[in-house]
């Protein structure tokens, strides 16, 4: 005999997804010579709502773990077909940025909240590197992931200590577009920050470089220019939040040692040559303390 679960009932909440976590853990590694990556992910099914995203780089490269939500009738297998074939220029043509944790350098790690609706996502590291210089995705790191339910606004506990928005002034007949960050001059190390994307149509990025000795966010517009001689002005990655689509919103708890740092975007632009948006001037220079 059929039994009828009421609505109350624990088992139902489950079948409806309440039950379901909303903490996603994510262990980046790959193998020695950078041939193979993979993601090993704490849970395949989230629960709608304030999400929270711990990226751990338990590899040898430097590694990210971007959240997108699939367009309808998009499919994980589809989606990264895409973006092996096209070497990820479809990635914002058939997905919406939802947020992530950005690109930490080996044994780092990365912790954010960002709110997801329902829908089917995946789980994406476009980091170059290893044995060839593809993105990772190409050699495994990818992994879909299923939000169910519904879940109210929110945003994490604790005093969030500021707000760094990214921003794109589109171009008039008078003045020139102009991309960049509204943020702190100084940031707390651990402190809890709001990123937000500002943009109109723009998708953008928060990622941290530390600045070698001497070098400025000027220096690193024109190493990713041509005509750039000598080594990088930045001596590493070290977090920042996941892109976000036009509107959007995120948060991030700073685990980062005193320094000059700079806040980039590297999301190509949309239109020809598809410069990534720090080579057209999007970084800001900022003190951790």
């Amino acid at each position: 005999m059929h039994r009828v679960v009421p609505a109350h009932h624990p088992s139902h909440r489950h079948h409806r997804g309440w039950q379901r976590p909303r903490t996603l853990t994510v262990w980046a590694s790959n193998n020695a010579d950078g041939s193979k990556d993979s993601y090993r992910l704490s849970t395949h099914w989230l629960r709608a709502g304030l999400v929270k995203v711990v990226l751990h780089n338990v590899g040898t490269f430097p590694h990210q773990a971007q959240l997108l939500k699939l367009h309808k009738g998009v499919t994980a297998a589809s989606y990264l077909a895409s973006l092996k074939a096209t070497g990820g220029a479809t990635a914002l043509v058939l997905a919406d940025a939802t947020g992530g944790a950005n690109t930490v350098d080996p044994g780092n790690h990365q912790v954010t909240w960002v709110n997801l609706k329902a829908g089917n996502y995946v789980v994406v590291c476009f980091q170059d590197g290893g044995d060839h210089g593809a993105p990772h995705f190409v050699d495994g790191m990818y992994a879909a992931l299923t939000v169910v339910g519904h879940g109210n606004y929110a945003r994490p506990r604790g005093r969030v200590q500021g707000t760094i928005a990214a921003y794109t002034h589109e171009a008039t007949s008078s003045t020139p577009l102009v991309m960049g960050f509204h943020m702190p001059k100084v940031i707390d190390g651990d402190g809890l920050y709001k990123f937000e994307n500002t943009a109109a149509t723009d998708t953008h990025e928060l990622a941290f470089l530390k600045l070698a000795p001497g070098m400025t966010a000027k220096d690193v517009v024109a190493f990713f220019n041509p005509g750039w001689v000598g080594p990088p002005p930045f001596t590493g990655d070290f977090g920042g939040a996941g892109a976000l689509a036009p509107g959007a919103r995120s948060w991030l708890r700073m685990n980062m040692a005193p320094g000059q740092y700079v806040a980039v975007c590297f999301i190509p632009d949309d239109m020809p040559p598809h410069m990534p948006h720090v080579a057209m001037g999007m970084a800001q220079q900022f003190t951790v303390t």
